[in-house]
C-alpha cells in the first residue's frame, strides 16, 4: 500500500485524471474485504507523512509537510466522496 499511496499523492500532485477513478475502485475494492472505517484511511494517510517525515530528516522542511498535507487532503476528500 505504501507505493500505492506515494504514487497516488505524486499523480495527484500532478493533475494525472486517472486519480478519482483509481481511488473510487480502491474504495470499492476495499468493501469487499469488510467494513474498514472512514477514518482507517485518514489514519494511514496520517502515518504514511509521518514515516515520509522520518525518512527524510531534516530535510523535511514546514514548506514539505504543507505540500505533502495538502496532497494527502485532497486524496481523503476523494476517499470520502466514494465512500
Amino acid at each position: 500500500m505504501v507505493n500505492e499511496i506515494m504514487d497516488t499523492l505524486l499523480a495527484l500532485a500532478s493533475g494525472e485524471e486517472w486519480v478519482e477513478l483509481m481511488l473510487r475502485n480502491q474504495v470499492r475494492t476495499h468493501h469487499d474485504h469488510g467494513d474498514i472505517p472512514l477514518d482507517r484511511y485518514a489514519q494511514a494517510l496520517d502515518l504514511f507523512l509521518v514515516v515520509l517525515a522520518d525518512a527524510a530528516g531534516p530535510a523535511w522542511t514546514a514548506d514539505c509537510q504543507h505540500a505533502w498535507r495538502a496532497q494527502a487532503d485532497r486524496m481523503m476528500a476523494i476517499i470520502t466522496r466514494w465512500y
